[in-house]
């Protein structure tokens, strides 16, 4: 587990993604699931992927901002300073775009 290879306690890790212990604790035997904007903050905190958080893949192709286009890195940033309210309207319209994207797709 990414956690404890950095020796790091669930209650060091909740500090970092704003959650307590039990939660932390919770998340890890599968009790519940984090919100999608706390899983990304643990991927990005343990240099992981989100598909090999989830357990979507086995081997973990760590998330590395280097390799991301230097505009996508900017806009990220951008985004991050915006109020959450901004942010999620944001995420509302990714959304609808990747979905109608996949729709037609199939």
């Amino acid at each position: 587990m990414a956690r404890k290879e950095r020796n790091w306690t669930q209650l060091e890790l909740g500090n970092h993604i704003g959650a307590s212990r039990d939660v932390v604790g919770k998340y890890e035997r599968g009790e519940i699931q984090p919100p999608l904007e706390v899983a990304a903050k643990i991927a990005v905190i343990l240099n992981m992927s989100l598909d090999y958080l989830g357990g979507i893949v086995d081997s973990n192709s760590s998330f590395d901002k280097n390799s991301m286009p230097r505009e996508l890195i900017l806009l990220l940033t951008k985004i991050e300073k915006l109020p959450k309210s901004d942010r999620n309207h944001i995420e509302a319209v990714v959304d609808a775009f990747t979905a109608q994207l996949n729709s037609t797709n199939k």
